[in-house]
């Protein structure tokens, strides 16, 4: 099998499918740097669930993440700023925790520490520049002249994937008129156990604690706005958050500021041929319920679950099977965040009191809570 691409997704399904047996090869422009311990933390951020933290754990990276950085949280709130809150703990489900909140490049990073003790070929630095398909495999040539061959070709270079191009499948999708500016942060304080969203007309501030006192905030608002904070100095935009953001907030400094744009996007198809599509290659959600890498992470044991249950000869089938399951569990989590994002960012009365409403009900209907706190969670509902 040829994995192209060694993002998060990527290294983690070469270093899964490895461990059956199968002859794996990994394919990566940039392998990620090597970790710095006196590094500031990187900008993106994941909310890493239990399901998520399995999986790292059983190909070989979770002890590897845990000795870097990371930050542990308990407790999660969502509310409408001026209205209901919802306060969701682990305790509620008997858990000790809720999940990890992570850099990314750290994921990475510890996945590719795994990947080098492994036996998965690497590839890197190294692209795809053709793919040609026959009914038994596929073939690519590298941009360093190599040319490999495999049974099954999986496309997990991100939203861009040149992979799902050359396979020839198509993708819909819209922008949503919205950035996202990331400010990185130091606290004045140890960072607590609890993460949150607030809700506001122009959309969601999420909070997002770190390791080291650090913190990353997700101010959520329209292109132009964005803009104009980019543009303030420190001590400015610090005033701005400050005004912005909800009391909760902890006492902080500035210490980096970036910003990307929100967008949805799905393949028309998981699967063309010998080809099938992993993470972001597949689709893009929405991050305001901080869902995308745990979207990508279930591609990874989904698909790996399918090949392993089969002999190679009948992979293409088993991704038949692999695209029937995740396809519609990916499509329904983005209309679910479609609709929580047309929700909250409407503030017309009906909706204000809907929201409310609803966030008042979640938060006194017990075995409704815990359902949708063991589902965030990525654990088995009861």
């Amino acid at each position: 099998m040829i994995v192209v691409g060694g993002g998060m997704v990527g290294a983690s399904l070469a270093l899964k499918v490895a461990m059956s047996g199968v002859r794996v090869a990994l394919i990566e422009k940039r392998p990620p740097a090597e970790f710095e311990p006196s590094s500031p933390c990187g900008l993106r951020v994941s909310a890493l669930n239990r399901s998520s933290e399995s999986l790292l754990d059983t190909v070989g990276a979770w002890p590897e993440l845990m000795a870097m950085r990371s930050h542990c949280y308990r407790r999660l709130s969502v509310w409408q700023q001026g209205g209901s809150r919802t306060d969701f703990d682990a305790s509620e489900v008997g858990e000790a925790h809720l999940g990890y909140l992570v850099e990314n490049d750290l994921i990475q990073r510890a996945l590719w520490n795994a990947l080098e003790q492994s036996n998965v070929a690497l590839y890197t630095p190294d692209s795809v520049v053709e793919l040609a398909q026959e009914s038994s495999a596929c073939h690519l040539k590298l941009a360093s002249g190599a040319v490999l061959q495999g049974a099954l070709v999986v496309a997990a270079d991100g939203a861009d994937s040149k992979m799902r191009s050359l396979a020839g499948i198509g993708v819909t999708g819209w922008d949503y008129q919205q950035h996202a500016l990331v400010v990185a942060v130091k606290l004045q304080q140890p960072a607590p156990d609890i993460t949150w969203q607030s809700y506001v007309e122009s959309g969601p501030r999420a909070f997002l604690p770190l390791a080291d006192e650090q913190a990353s905030l997700v101010w959520y608002h329209y292109p132009h706005e964005v803009k104009r904070l980019r543009s303030m100095a420190p001590l400015k935009l610090a005033e701005a958050v400050r005004e912005a953001f909800p009391d909760d907030l902890p006492e902080f400094e500035i210490l980096n500021q970036s910003s990307f744009p929100l967008k949805r996007q799905h393949a028309n198809h998981y699967v063309s041929g010998r080809v099938v599509l992993v993470g972001d290659a597949a689709h893009v959600i929405n991050p305001m319920a901080g869902q995308g890498v745990n979207l990508g992470f279930q591609d990874v044991i989904a698909l790996s679950e399918q090949l392993a249950a089969v002999q190679p000869e009948e992979w293409p089938q088993a991704t038949q099977t692999y695209e029937r399951k995740r396809r519609g569990a990916n499509l329904l989590m983005m209309s679910t965040m479609d609709g929580l994002y047309a929700t909250f960012g409407s503030d017309k009365m009906p909706l204000r009191i809907l929201r409310s409403v609803g966030l008042w009900a979640a938060n006194r209907a017990t075995p409704l809570k815990a359902s949708a706190l063991r589902y965030a969670m990525g654990l088995p509902l009861i």
